[in-house]
């Protein structure tokens, strides 16, 4: 491990405790560690998100092109086609290939792909510790599924690739842990789009398009992005569960029966001082209230509950819940009253899980793109009025629901089918469609 992955796996491990001891501190640490990285052209193995997540668009693209640029660029040999074909190859570049609440949605959809008009291949720069049992589930949902070890140079990989003839190859990776920018400067493919891992610039000329919505790139933040940004109507895909086990109870999830339950299961690195301390803001004002986490580390679970005690709040309105599989999960999500979302790391899946359980969430729009995944799924589901402008705003919105649980929240609850119904966010065939017919477009 190098010295920069060496320091950064430090502060990560604090937060995975929930050691916030020096956190602002360790942020600046972090952002110039892994700017170092970039420059140097070093792989860091830790999501450069984590660490920043409140760099704005215009920063992120004034930190990022300086070092990326410089990585050589080198001819592509791969004998694209021009002329229009009627099935096109694409790639799907990560290393994330593995079971986790972001990746089970988005492997899903693509064995969803229409076979007729798109190839689909798989390419996995995962280190062999990602290498789980469930693989070889996601790895049929590719017609070609290609893994590289960490030994195999980007030179090595890139000149595989070009043998594959790839007319679009979908980056997720970048930017977000085991990132290999070498790879994509050697030019693997006919196009090149960062998707759904890394929302931010990549800052780099050899990737040229992005996705994104509305929300997550507003129109005059696209001058900060050195891709050509495109729109679409929703952004993040929600794979739907169709079977859903019985609930077994508060009771069951060691819940106090009458209590408002307040929930985010988010990973505990994630969380941060500031908006845990807004939390327990948001327990003091709701009598009878509790906050519902997933467990975490032993000792994360420890300082958590010290950070409460600090605030005033007593540890036992802190409930932990372990980790269980997703449609487990999505079922005892009903059981809380409301979902908050920990803008920080926007919760995509969080937001998501939380709207399939028919549990009203809310979350707030910042200023950055790893700030807007829950406000972006959100909007889509035509609930609009659940994303704040600011933490004063999210404090104040989620005390008048819990004040008003009989009246606003309920009614808010009642709506969700009908809105995620009407505003398609679970019609994965019409997604696909549309991702299509934009993946041909920009081949032509």
């Amino acid at each position: 491990m190098s010295t920069c992955n060496r320091l950064l796996w430090n502060i990560h491990q604090k937060r995975m405790r929930c050691d916030w001891s020096n956190a602002d501190e360790e942020d600046v640490l972090a952002k110039t560690i892994a700017m170092d990285c970039i420059v140097q052209q070093q792989t860091f193995n830790f999501p450069l998100c984590y660490f920043q997540p409140t760099l704005t668009h215009k920063e992120l693209l004034a930190l990022l092109a300086p070092g990326m640029n410089p990585i050589p660029q080198k001819k592509s040999v791969s004998n694209f086609a021009t002329k229009e074909k009627k099935r096109i190859t694409v790639g799907y570049f990560s290393a994330d290939f593995r079971c986790h609440s972001g990746g089970a949605p988005f492997w899903k959809l693509i064995r969803r792909h229409d076979r007729k008009k798109i190839k689909t291949v798989g390419i996995s720069i995962a280190p062999a510790s990602y290498r789980q049992t469930l693989r070889h589930e996601i790895e049929n949902c590719f017609e070609y599924f290609l893994e590289f070890s960490e030994s195999e140079s980007d030179d090595y990989i890139a000149e595989s690739l070009k043998n594959l003839n790839l007319d679009i190859l979908i980056d997720t990776t970048r930017h977000i842990g085991e990132s290999r920018p070498g790879i994509l400067a050697n030019h693997p493919a006919c196009k090149i789009i960062s998707a759904w891992g890394y929302g931010g610039t990549t800052g780099s000329p050899y990737v040229e398009f992005i996705l994104a919505d509305e929300i997550l790139i507003r129109n005059d933040e696209e001058i900060y992005y050195s891709e050509q940004v495109i729109k679409i109507p929703s952004y993040h895909p929600v794979t739907p569960v169709s079977v859903l086990p019985k609930s077994r109870g508060r009771l069951h999830e060691n819940l106090p029966l009458d209590a408002f339950v307040f929930a985010n299961f988010n990973a505990h690195y994630k969380l941060s001082p500031t908006l845990f301390r807004l939390w327990m803001e948001l327990l003091k004002s709701v009598p009878d209230s509790v906050l519902w986490l997933g467990e975490g580390t032993g000792e994360g679970r420890s300082n958590l509950r010290k950070e409460a005690e600090m605030s005033g709040i007593r540890p036992a309105r802190l409930v932990f819940a372990p980790r269980t599989e997703r449609e487990a999960h999505i079922t005892r999500l009903r059981l809380a009253d409301l979902v908050l979302d920990n803008p920080r790391m926007g919760g995509g899946a969080s937001v998501s899980d939380a709207l399939q359980a028919g549990t009203p969430a809310i979350s707030w729009i910042g200023s950055s793109i790893h700030e807007r995944s829950g406000a972006s799924i959100l909007t889509s589901a035509g609930f609009e009025k659940s994303v704040a402008e600011s933490p004063e705003e999210y404090l104040v919105m989620a005390q008048e629901l819990a004040l008003n649980k009989l009246t606003i929240l309920n009614e808010v609850r009642s709506q969700i089918g009908f809105r995620v119904a009407q505003n398609g966010l679970l019609d994965m065939h019409a997604y696909l469609r549309n991702l299509e017919k934009l993946y041909f477009n920009i081949v032509k």
